[in-house]
């Protein structure tokens, strides 16, 4: 083993990850495909800090949540538990608290700084970077990837930071996530001028009847290019909001929208609540967005058992409007006329795999060729058509019936829903128009930020414990916050931390420039050789300590 590799692979050598000349070439295989927005800042005191200082962690929405053991049991992945041991520094006992820690770490005024100091060193070292991670990881998610990619990758990230898991596709129920304390999430991440908080009322009603409430947690950002046409130099900020829906304030919430008609009751239930008008129905067509996904996923799965999950995640087909011949989505009632089959050559269903085409320059983690693009999104297609012939064949006997219910007023069954028992609303939710045409509910920017007021008379527990508002905090990002921050934190962080982050950018760049130019230029075997001995010295200082 030559001096290089010596000293390269004990500053490496963690428990788990030793580092040899193989590993090092994925190292700089990643150095080498940096975001431009990892760019060089200069500090006051006239040192460099950068960002690739901050620790790297590999986005990976599928890594980030838990694998199943064949006898069902859960299990945290690798990346899942690399991106926890970070995350987990960050204090708070709900989202809204983790928020104001977060904002408390980015402002860092002498009382939050006092926050961060640990029993020793090394743990007020692990706090500082476990936020300063948090900001990377997060700015590198919402600034560097697709709305879609981001989105999945959001709600894994979320996930984790919560304690909790992403909740795969396919698993009938309109939540996206779980926290640590097992609360279902609904997770939206939009920007905010063009706010639609949705989705099926029959998926929603079924998730209330059986757990009694769903939190949605609407994320609103709102970012501007300091760059034009350069998207990475996307900063601004992520605005929270957080409400439940229950039993006791679905209906009021929604008969105030602009889909009221979800929550409209049939005459013949008014009188008489206890009949089951779901379970009166034919059962041959009683088929949510939910579970059409489902059969979609199998199909998809079964074609793509290796990149399956990808391709669902690029897809989106549940909710991408835009994939369907009159822009008619998979959960409204033209899609169960036939009219939702996916357009055909140029349609949008190609766009959504342009993210994981391999590029040699742009996106060398890609799982398909150009031609494999036009390949699968044809046999997207063919199984669009294949689940709306599937629906088609189960509609006739159950339409025909639905067609023969009579409909009272939205303030009729508002007021009718309200004063039934738990049980009552339970049975009532399953009578809904929106639940029997499996309809889609629609909430806008004011209605969420409102929410308590449209959910009265009876709110009930709209909003968590602990809080009075749909807003619970902003969160900034951009790579001028993430220097800010590791300005601030310059004097809580040992001085030979900073050592550490200086030579293994030098370390990093001779190396990249070594390999990059033939092996060559001995000088930059050298300097890496000399950054490497640094390095390990420093360690060594900060291990002793």
């Amino acid at each position: 083993m030559n001096n290089l590799e010596k000293m390269v692979e004990e500053f490496f050598a963690l428990e788990e990850n030793l580092l040899n000349f193989e590993t090092l070439a994925t190292l700089i295989e990643e150095q080498m495909n940096r975001p431009r927005s990892e760019l060089i800042f200069e500090a006051a005191d006239n040192s460099e800090l950068t960002i690739a200082m901050i620790p790297e962690i590999p986005i990976s929405e599928i890594g980030w949540g838990k694998l199943t053991t064949g006898e069902g049991e859960k299990v945290d992945t690798a990346q899942r538990t690399q991106l926890y041991n970070f995350l987990k520094n960050i204090g708070g006992n709900d989202l809204q608290e983790r928020i104001a820690n977060i904002n408390s770490f980015y402002t860092l005024t002498p009382d939050s700084a006092a926050n961060l100091l640990g029993e020793s060193d090394a743990s007020t070292i692990s706090r500082t970077l476990s936020y300063l991670t948090f900001f990377k990881t997060l700015t590198t998610i919402i600034t560097n990837f697709n709305a879609a990619s981001a989105g999945f990758a959001f709600e894994a990230f979320l996930g984790v930071l919560l304690g909790g898991t992403q909740i795969p596709t396919g698993h009938n129920t309109i939540a996206d996530l779980t926290t640590e304390a097992g609360v279902p999430i609904s997770l939206k991440l939009y920007n905010e001028a063009s706010i639609a908080v949705g989705g099926s009322y029959t998926d929603l009603v079924n998730d209330l009847v059986s757990g009694g409430y769903m939190q949605y947690v609407v994320v609103m950002k709102n970012l501007e290019e300091q760059r034009e046409g350069d998207p990475l130099s996307r900063q601004g900020a992520l605005h929270f909001y957080r409400f439940n829906f229950n039993l006791d304030n679905i209906s009021n919430i929604l008969s105030k929208t602009k889909t009221p008609s979800v929550v409209q009751l049939p005459k013949q239930f008014l009188r008489n609540p206890e009949i089951d008008i779901d379970e009166a129905l034919p059962k041959a067509s009683s088929v949510s967005v939910e579970e059409l996904e489902s059969k979609f996923a199998e199909l998809v799965s079964s074609a793509y058992p290796d990149h399956a999950e990808q391709i669902l995640q690029s897809v989106d087909w549940a909710n991408r409007d835009e994939l369907y011949i009159g822009n008619e989505g998979p959960g409204r009632a033209s899609f169960y006329k036939g009219r939702g089959k996916l357009k055909v050559v140029g349609s949008p269903i190609y766009d959504t795999l342009e993210g994981l085409v391999q590029d040699e320059n742009t996106n060398p983690e890609g799982i398909m060729t150009r031609e494999q693009q036009e390949e699968v999104a044809a046999t997207l297609r063919k199984f669009n058509e294949q689940i709306v012939e599937w629906r088609k064949q189960l509609a006739p006997e159950r339409d025909n019936a639905i067609r023969k219910l009579k409909w009272a007023s939205v303030q009729s069954s508002v007021e009718f829903y309200n004063a039934l028992d738990e049980e009552g609303k339970k049975r009532a939710l399953k009578a809904q128009r929106g639940y029997i045409f499996t309809d889609q509910f629609h909430l806008n920017k004011t209605q969420v930020k409102e929410i308590e007021a449209y959910a009265q008379p009876t709110p009930g527990e709209v909003y968590p414990a602990g809080q009075d508002e749909s807003y619970i905090g902003t969160i900034q990002i951009g790579a001028d916050v993430i220097i800010n921050a590791l300005n601030n934190v310059r004097g809580l962080i040992n001085s030979s931390v900073f050592d550490i982050f200086n030579n293994l950018k030098v370390l990093t760049t001779n190396i990249q420039s070594y390999f990059a130019e033939g092996l060559e230029d001995d000088r930059k075997a050298e300097n890496a050789i000399t950054a490497a001995d640094n390095i390990e010295s420093s360690t060594e200082e900060i291990r002793n300590k």
